[in-house]
């Protein structure tokens, strides 16, 4: 856990093409103080805070993300290039709750009309059948919740594709991938408040989390783990997924 530094160091020098200097390269040991972010801040305190969420993989976006859902990533530790995500036929935990065929257990997944496409939707070929019945905007998100109609388990894609409202950082300058923390902040409060003042708060269970770090430095190593797929010879850049990624925020 001690490269954080020496990463970004790297990676400044192949992107600008030269050293940083320590004002520059200091910053990846920062952190962000409570009026930076003071909705997930109050959620925190308030609340109940995990200080043991590991990331499911040591590793990028969508491999977490298919692990949050399809409790493997099917080999592959990189998110690029984005079609072998097409091509595979994992079933999910929404496949899992569906065959239950039973009317007490439902799921939806909601998304930002912006998005166009839901990422869980589109990344897990299995769930391609259900886009007319059970992928839902966020829109119907407010008003199920209001009604007391939200599904047993739900799943809120935040916007990925434009205009990231998923606390991501503002990354380049990028015509439709514009970002910013706060947007991510105004999401969970959104998301917070429609729970909070729907008709079935009393028992309902609200989970805040994240797919990944973002490089967003920690000092606890990440556990050893049990591969999922322990016959599989697919191993993308010899990683076995025998050990976790680092700590994620969730509350």
């Amino acid at each position: 856990m001690n490269g954080f530094v020496r990463d970004y160091i790297y990676n400044f020098i192949n992107i600008r093409k030269r050293m940083p200097r320590y004002d520059e390269y200091k910053i990846i040991m920062n952190c962000f103080t409570e009026e930076s972010i003071p909705v997930l801040s109050t959620l925190a305190k308030e609340y109940a805070v995990f200080d043991a969420w590991h990331a499911a993989v040591p590793s990028q976006t969508l491999c977490n993300r298919s692990f949050m859902h399809a409790a493997t990533s099917h080999g592959y530790v990189l998110n690029s290039p984005f079609y072998h995500w097409l091509l595979h036929d994992s079933p999910t935990i929404f496949n899992r709750i569906a065959d239950k065929n039973d009317p007490e257990v439902t799921w939806r997944v909601y998304y930002d009309k912006l998005d166009i496409v839901s990422l869980t939707g589109l990344q897990n070929p299995k769930l391609w059948k259900y886009s007319a019945s059970n992928f839902k905007y966020m829109e119907d998100f407010k008003s199920d919740a209001k009604n007391g109609t939200l599904p047993s388990y739900c799943f809120i894609d935040p916007r990925f594709f434009i205009d990231h409202n998923d606390q991501h950082p503002q990354v380049g300058k990028k015509i439709l991938e514009t970002s910013s923390v706060l947007a991510g902040e105004i999401l969970i409060e959104d998301v917070y408040r429609t729970v909070r003042e729907g008709a079935k708060w009393d028992n309902t269970l609200l989970i805040i989390t994240f797919d990944e770090h973002g490089g967003c430095y920690d000092h606890v190593s990440p556990p050893a783990a049990m591969p999922p797929d322990p016959n599989s010879t697919n191993h993308q850049m010899d990683f076995y997924f025998d050990r976790l990624g680092i700590r994620v925020p969730t509350v």
